[in-house]
């Protein structure tokens, strides 16, 4: 549960009116959980999965999540993110594959997100269609890590945010 607390703590960051309320669940959907933070134009609507699968196993590393999020405030659809339970070696990328097709993400401290809005919509797009996402990131100590994520439910949770927040 720890770790669903600072899933929940980095998303409000972003938004101090969001930091005021409690999330609230609004649905599971196979390996997809849907919530919503906040009220009004503050409101963030964000669905999130953990992998099934993470190697190494690296011990003292926290939570691990792949992030959706829709901030109609700041008219951000579908921001892709990483949590990655540890910091990001500085200057790498993350390497995504979702089925077959590749993404690079850039990072931050332990985050990594797309570039562009059109590699946004493409993700999401193939996170649709797709079966199993692939995230390999290096950490601080040089340590490479592949986690591995199911879509089974993706396209049931996107559509549950899109409601929450339209």
């Amino acid at each position: 549960m720890l770790g669903l607390s600072l899933l929940l703590s980095s998303v409000a960051l972003v938004d101090s009116a969001a930091t005021q309320s409690e999330p609230q669940l609004i649905s599971e959907h196979k390996d997809w959980t849907v919530y919503v933070l906040g009220e009004g134009a503050e409101k963030i609507c964000y669905m999130f999965s953990s992998p099934f699968e993470s190697d190494p196993q690296v011990e003292g590393r926290e939570a691990v999540w792949v992030t959706v999020t829709h901030r109609p405030a700041t008219q951000t659809v579908s921001e892709v993110g990483v949590i990655a339970g540890y910091e990001y070696r500085s200057g790498t990328s993350v390497d995504v594959l979702v089925d077959t097709k590749k993404y690079q993400l850039f990072t931050k401290g332990d985050g990594a997100w797309l570039g562009t809005l059109e590699e946004e919509s493409e993700i999401i797009s193939d996170m649709k269609k797709g079966r199993r996402m692939s995230v390999v990131g290096v950490s601080t100590s040089d340590e490479t890590t592949t986690d591995k994520f199911s879509l089974l439910g993706f396209t049931a949770a996107h559509r549950a945010i899109d409601k929450a927040c339209s």
